[in-house]
This record gives C-alpha cells, sequence and structure tokens, in this order.
C-alpha cells in the first residue's frame, strides 16, 4: 500500500482508493457462517473510499444500538478483511444465516453497520 505524494490517495496495488467522502457503503449477506471468521470487504468499495491513511489496523464497528466494537482490518494480498473482533460483533448482535448487514463508513474504514433479517426487517433491539 502506497500513498500518492502530495495528493492524499492511498494506492491499494496499483489502484488509487478516491479521496471524496460521501458515506460510501457495502453490504454483506451471511450465508452458512462462512462469515464467522472474518469479511473481506469488497474491491469496488475500496475504489470509492475515503482513505486518509493506511486501511489496517483497529478500527470500529457501531452496531444498531449505538454499542462500538474494535475490530482489525487485515490486508491479505490485494483484499482487506475485517478480522480480530468481529467475532465478537458476529456472536453479540446474534447474527445468523441470511441476515443482511449494510457497512456504512464514517471514516478512515470504521463502520457503522446496519443488520436487517431474512424478511428485510431491521434489527433494532441490541
Amino acid at each position: 500500500m502506497d500513498t500518492d505524494q502530495g495528493k492524499n490517495i492511498v494506492l491499494l496495488g496499483d489502484k488509487p482508493l478516491a479521496a471524496e467522502f460521501h458515506r460510501q457503503s457495502f453490504f454483506k449477506v451471511l450465508l452458512c457462517d462462512a462469515n464467522f471468521e472474518q469479511v473481506r470487504i469488497p474491491s469496488g468499495f475500496l475504489l470509492h473510499a475515503q482513505v486518509t491513511e493506511e486501511p489496517f489496523g483497529v478500527r470500529t464497528l457501531t452496531g444498531p444500538s449505538g454499542h462500538k466494537w474494535k475490530v482489525k482490518l487485515s490486508i491479505e494480498g490485494k483484499n482487506i478483511y475485517i478480522k480480530d473482533g468481529w467475532q465478537r460483533f458476529y456472536r453479540e448482535n446474534s447474527l445468523i444465516d441470511y441476515d443482511f448487514l449494510v457497512f456504512r463508513q464514517c471514516g478512515n474504514f470504521n463502520f457503522d453497520v446496519q443488520i436487517f433479517d431474512k424478511r428485510g426487517v431491521e434489527k433494532t433491539n441490541r
């Protein structure tokens, strides 16, 4: 990961991550506990994310209740994953198969997370 000198744009490989911040978001549908250990941030999101520092290290997920969880972002190849701390977020929000999560960036890979059940109803009692 490199920084393009003088432009405040972080590069992932040879592709720039956008410098404009407009609360970019992405979603994940949970299937068969495949997302229990980690969640991959989609590469398409990375091209539009506002970044002012390297996108790894400790970040914050804010759940529907307003409670905050510390997670660690990890880079593997050209992918970025939400890892350490994710399992706790998963358990404490009682996530199950087919839950639909919307991750809305609130700066430097910190996210507000909305959780919907398989019927499309937002889970708010956390």
